[in-house]
């Protein structure tokens, strides 16, 4: 099994640069119980720009960017292991420090997550605050009053 490469996401400077992605093109991947990535097809490979070698058998977190907060992984993994399935929009850094924003659909399947992803294109970060903001607005207002 491969450990998580030396140029771990973590030590790639953010270059604030989007990597090119077709609407198209499909990004699939497998992990296993524990996120540790079992395949993925040639898409993901180069968008995550790590390379097979570093790829299989590192954890999915390799192309985790710093902007996604932890919080919305905790809440994604356990729908899956809680046996339902979990989407959501997601942020992705690679290898070089470039980023693609996708949406990330996952299901639980014996013993292995299915996750498909498509591109997306825009502005995605404000899409989410623009849903989140009238909700919290209505969790402030029950809590307070």
């Amino acid at each position: 099994m491969a450990q998580a490469p030396s140029t771990f996401n973590s030590s790639a400077r953010d270059t604030g640069q989007e990597v090119p992605f077709d609407l198209l093109e499909l990004i699939y991947s497998r992990t296993d119980t524990r996120g540790v990535i079992c395949a993925a097809n040639d898409t993901f490979d180069r968008l995550a720009g790590y390379g097979w070698r570093d790829t299989i058998g590192a954890p999915h977190k390799l192309v985790r960017h710093s902007d996604m907060p932890k919080g919305f992984f905790h809440i994604f993994w356990s729908l899956l292991k809680s046996g339902v399935p979990a989407v959501g929009y997601v942020k992705n850094r690679n290898k070089d420090g470039r980023y693609y924003w996708v949406l990330a659909a996952a299901i639980p399947c014996e013993g292995v997550f299915l996750g498909s992803t498509q591109a997306q294109f825009g502005p995605v970060p404000n899409h989410p605050r623009r849903i989140r903001a009238p909700s919290a607005a209505r969790a402030e207002r029950i809590t307070v009053g």
